[in-house]
């Protein structure tokens, strides 16, 4: 038993499903090899990552100041309901 399925002759692709075997070569002759960069001084990334945590318990603790500052007696909205005389 076949392990793909029989494809129909008008369903078949007009290109090949297998690449054919490239030949075993080196880089060219006379090509220059690519090197990485070296690294650049900068902030390290547990610098950074502190940074970032910082912020966010900043915008949290805005967050819960702006929340509890807010008056609690406010009007939540709504229709006003006349009262029975």
């Amino acid at each position: 038993m076949s392990h793909e399925p029989p494809i129909p002759a008008g369903n078949q692709s007009p290109f090949p499903l297998q690449e054919p075997k490239h030949e075993a070569g080196g880089p060219p002759p006379g090509a220059a090899i690519a090197r990485t960069p070296a690294p650049k001084p900068g902030l390290h990334p547990a610098i950074i990552g502190g940074l970032v945590a910082a912020g966010t318990v900043a915008l949290a603790a805005f967050g819960a100041w702006a929340y509890a500052s807010e008056p609690k007696n406010k009007r939540k909205g709504g229709k006003r309901r006349r009262k029975a005389r």
